[in-house]
């Protein structure tokens, strides 16, 4: 987090003299920053992709109460199943692949590392891990 903020810090002074020049002195406009995620909460798998992408040493995700991170499993999808099998896949440890036609993003990481982290009740658990989730 330090490191992100000097970075837009820095772009941010890199900005404002570029802005502060007249159109024949400036150059080219100074590139925003990538912002390194390693830590992560409430996400789709699309924006752990980005994360990935640019953190290639790794994202944990941290839930103080797991449930929540079952219950939102396909939030985002009429395919139901599609992010738990896609979470099954990131288990393996060997490939994880993002297409998104609508902003042209194609990643491909390769031996990607995500580690999740937090706490559950037994009885929740019980609840959680409905039938669908052992047969997959």
């Amino acid at each position: 987090m330090r490191q992100n903020k000097e970075a837009m810090d820095k772009y941010d002074n890199e900005l404002a003299e570029w802005d502060a020049k007249s159109n024949k002195e400036r150059g080219k406009k100074p590139e925003q920053p990538l912002q390194c995620t390693c830590l992560m909460d409430d996400m789709t798998l699309a924006a752990l992709a980005d994360a990935m992408q640019e953190s290639p040493r790794g994202v944990l995700v941290k839930k103080d109460e797991l449930s929540h991170w079952f219950s939102a499993f396909d939030q985002y999808h009429s395919a139901k199943g599609a992010d738990v099998s896609r979470w099954l896949s990131l288990h393996t440890g060997v490939f994880f692949g993002e297409d998104r036609r609508t902003e042209k993003r194609r990643y491909r990481i390769h031996d990607p590392r995500v580690c999740i982290a937090g706490g559950i009740q037994p009885k929740v658990l019980r609840r959680a891990l409905t039938e669908d989730f052992f047969e997959r």
